[in-house]
């Protein structure tokens, strides 16, 4: 008997359609090889945090992060991504379990004189009535199903994975449109001091005029210094207003109700930086962009092991419960009962080559996805070199920047005891100033491109984004 068996079996397997072999065009990268290929001398560990920007001690900007991930509309659209492709799951599982359905069938028919239905049926009204019962239940001997839900596991964390994703574009646009807004508030009040300073100017340009010491040459060009202060005033408030839109937008609200109206001026943070001394894996489990690209390589994967079983025979058992009757009357009588069981088997032997078809197009799908996941890769690496190295660079002139600053303070400082001391007049003091504050000026447009550059080193980083477990398991 057994020896029949596994005969049949093996007919079975014979009869089936043979599999195209399978030549893999693109190889998966080893994330644990990916390094930083340049040395930055800003390691940090641990950092950047989930909510990193609370390092940052600013009430209003912890606020506006609240708000955005509360209200986002971007976020909403990726939460229904997410909704999406968890009902994915839960049709694979379905298919997995036993489908049971009832119905009733009820049949009204004359019947001929001359058919199957022997007098008094013959020529009569009759009542065909069928009440059933029917479950079947579908063997998964080799694993396409659980291949199938494998796969929409894996659709559904890279759908999370997106989420976070987004999640950390639109954490980090709100800070870097928080900082930009602070950093024109601060120059705004630099640049009115600059033209407080240009106003003395042109008043005592105005008194040597007067007095015959200089010609009216002096006079116009402190005036168009004056001008062109308040150019530069106009154009850093146009850009304060607009940097505040920014901030109502990408929080989701309209209105004065937002909040945003609200918000005052800030000092710029100090930056933190930090790029991990071991990007390999860990730069994998921190990149959410990564993540979702490493979980779609999965659930192709999984897609194509799904089409390689439908290669095999499939196995089904039926079975069906229920009553049936030519008359109402004797619906629910002992004699009326009917139930059988049905084991199924199929296979294919040859279909024109559509499985085939399928398999090798699953197979290419799965081919692009692994050279997704590779770029990204090489990207992720890229972004984290290129943010690291602007940080640095950043740090390198803030602090020529500053040694400058202290220069121009020294000459500003000189002038000032020179003038106390009755060596020179106001003029020459003002005069000395303004390149103090023209440099400070500087300095909060570099603090801005630091802080710019950090945020955007934080979402290269991942933004403390941490990889769940895998969902390999959860098909079991």
């Amino acid at each position: 008997m057994k020896q029949k068996l596994a005969f049949g079996i093996l007919v079975l397997l014979a009869g089936c359609a043979s599999v195209p072999d399978d030549h893999p065009s693109v190889k998966m990268r080893d994330a644990a090889a990916a390094q930083l290929s340049t040395q930055l001398k800003l390691a940090q560990e641990d950092w950047p945090q989930a909510r990193w920007w609370t390092r940052y001690q600013d009430d209003q900007l912890n606020a506006l992060m609240d708000a955005a991930l509360k209200g986002s509309p971007s976020l909403a659209v990726a939460q229904t991504r997410v909704t999406l492709a968890q009902t994915g799951i839960s049709q694979a599982r379905a298919a997995d379990g036993v489908n049971i359905r009832a119905s009733v069938n009820v049949t009204r028919e004359m019947t001929s004189q001359y058919g199957i239905y022997p007098p008094p049926l013959a020529g009569t009204w009759i009542t065909d009535s069928e009440p059933m019962v029917n479950a079947t239940y579908q063997f998964d001997w080799w694993g396409k199903h659980k291949a199938e839900i494998a796969a929409a596991l894996g659709e559904t964390a890279a759908s999370r994975a997106d989420y976070a994703a987004a999640e950390q574009a639109l954490t980090a646009a709100v800070a870097q449109a928080y900082f930009a807004w602070q950093a024109d508030l601060a120059r705004i009040e630099l640049v009115k001091q600059q033209r407080d300073v240009q106003n003395r100017l042109q008043k005592i340009a105005v008194r040597r005029v007067q007095s015959g010491l200089e010609n009216d040459t002096v006079q116009r060009s402190a005036s168009g210094d004056v001008a062109n202060q308040d150019s530069v005033i106009a154009q850093l408030q146009t850009s304060e207003r607009k940097d505040r839109e920014s901030l109502r937008a990408l929080v989701g609200v309209t209105g004065s109700d937002s909040g945003i109206d609200h918000l005052g001026a800030r000092p710029l943070p100090v930056t933190a930086g930090g790029v991990p001394t071991d990007l390999g894996l860990n730069l994998v489990a921190r990149r959410p962009d990564l993540q979702a690209a490493r979980w779609r390589v999965e659930a192709s994967v999984q897609r194509t092991d799904a089409s390689k079983a439908a290669f095999y025979p499939d196995v089904n058992l039926s079975a069906f419960f229920g009553f049936s009757s030519l008359s109402l009357d004797d619906l629910l009588k002992r004699g009326t009962r009917t139930y059988g069981i049905t084991p199924g088997i199929s296979l294919p032997i040859f279909d024109s080559g559509r499985l085939a078809a399928g398999l090798q197009g699953d197979r290419a799908q799965r081919d692009v996805a692994i050279a997704q996941y590779n770029q990204t890769l090489v990207n992720a690496v890229q972004d984290v070199a290129n943010q690291g190295i602007a940080l640095q660079g950043l740090s390198d002139q803030e602090k020529a920047m500053r040694a400058y600053l202290h220069a121009t303070e020294g000459v500003r400082d000189s002038q000032q005891k020179r003038m106390q001391s009755g060596l020179t007049d106001q003029g020459a003091v003002l005069r000395a100033e303004l390149p103090v504050l023209m440099i400070q000026d500087q300095l909060l447009v570099l603090k801005n491109r630091q802080l710019e550059a950090e945020v955007a080193l934080v979402r290269a980083l991942g933004g403390g984004y941490e990889a769940p477990a895998d969902t390999a398991a959860q098909a079991e």
